[in-house]
């Protein structure tokens, strides 16, 4: 699966927030553990720089980030060598670059001038599936195999992150940040809430 994020994050450490509060979405799911180490998961960054009020800059893709920490580093590094790229009176190149951790820098792997980024290729083994928000608007005659209702999905959905902070907070009274900590670590809260159950 590949999910793509709107181009409103400005530094690392706010890409980094994204995907640790994905990686705790996939595991409360059951879905995947994330862990970026063993390559359950990966990540890509698009970086480009702009002043404010104009249009994006020209973007660099930073490939195959194994780990949260490095993506913060990987983005807050391209972002400095491209403000100094357009400082010097360059261009920034349309690329694909790879982080190096030992060296802290972001390489070049090849250009993307004139190569489309992505070719799209339908699966026939695949049928298409269609999203209905709930079961008065799904159609007569369609096959229950290709449709996807979305309220039935939100309905047996686990408790997820967000939500289980926002919990966490109003129940117990808790500080916001304290209610991160519990959150980010596998198993903390059910043990947190059975010292003060019991």
């Amino acid at each position: 699966m590949e999910l793509v994020m709107e181009p409103d994050m400005s530094c690392g450490e706010e890409a980094a927030a994204a995907v640790r509060e994905l990686q705790l979405i996939l595991q409360a799911l059951g879905t995947c553990q994330g862990n970026m180490s063993e390559g359950q998961m990966r990540v890509d960054a698009n970086v480009s720089v702009h002043k404010p009020g104009e249009p994006l800059g020209i973007r660099a893709e930073v490939k195959n980030i194994n780990s949260v920490r490095c993506l913060a580093r990987a983005i807050d590094y391209e972002i400095q060598r491209q403000i100094e790229v357009l400082q010097r009176g360059q261009t920034v190149q349309n690329e694909t670059r790879a982080y190096d951790s030992k060296s802290g820098e972001t390489i070049p792997m090849r250009d993307k001038e004139g190569l489309q980024d992505y070719r799209f290729m339908p699966e026939p083994n695949l049928p298409p599936l269609i999203v209905y928000e709930d079961n008065a608007s799904l159609p007569t005659g369609i096959d229950a195999c290709q449709a996807v209702v979305v309220h039935k999905i939100r309905e047996g959905l686990p408790e997820l992150p967000g939500v289980k902070r926002d919990r966490l907070v109003q129940t117990y009274g808790i500080l916001p940040e304290h209610s991160f900590t519990l959150v980010n670590e596998d198993g903390l809260v059910e043990y947190f809430e059975a010292v003060i159950e019991g």
